[in-house]
């Protein structure tokens, strides 16, 4: 498992930078840096601050650089806008849990309104790998876990 560090508030790819180098520069092992959702642009799965988070792709491959990995909190409740993929392509699939009507069941979580997977339902498994996959290769955000 190795040594492994994370916490909320890093707030941006610069300070979480800093704190893996400090850690370096006092022969601290680190095996893998996480981030909290502090990354997320707007608390929304499958995206990150690229304000705040300026360079994550960039500090991703330093880290695997210097024999390191990088891991990133993803919650799985997914905001309920009509325009985030996020919500669009799970409602398409039908991979939400939904009430007696078979409409998704929306409750609140960091992004706001949310609806959540039905990880009973094999498809929402393909759906949480697509999903990962497009943001690990089209963000470029090359995470490992």
């Amino acid at each position: 498992l190795g040594f492994h560090l994370c916490r909320w508030g890093y707030n941006s790819t610069q300070r979480t930078r800093q704190v893996v180098e400090a850690m370096r520069n006092f022969s601290i092992p680190q095996d893998t840096q996480w981030n909290d959702i502090d990354y997320m642009d707007n608390h929304l799965d499958f995206t990150y601050n690229h304000k705040s988070y300026a360079g994550l792709p960039e500090f991703v491959k330093e880290l695997h650089d210097h024999g390191q990995r990088y891991v990133m909190i993803i919650d799985p409740g997914i905001h309920n806008k009509s325009d985030y993929d996020g919500y669009t392509s799970g409602l398409s699939r039908n991979i939400f849990i939904n009430d007696t009507d078979n409409n998704p069941i929306i409750g609140k979580v960091w992004p706001g309104t949310t609806a959540f997977p039905d990880f009973t339902n094999p498809e929402s498994y393909q759906y949480w790998e697509d999903m990962l996959r497009n943001f690990h290769d089209v963000a470029n955000v090359s995470f490992d876990g």
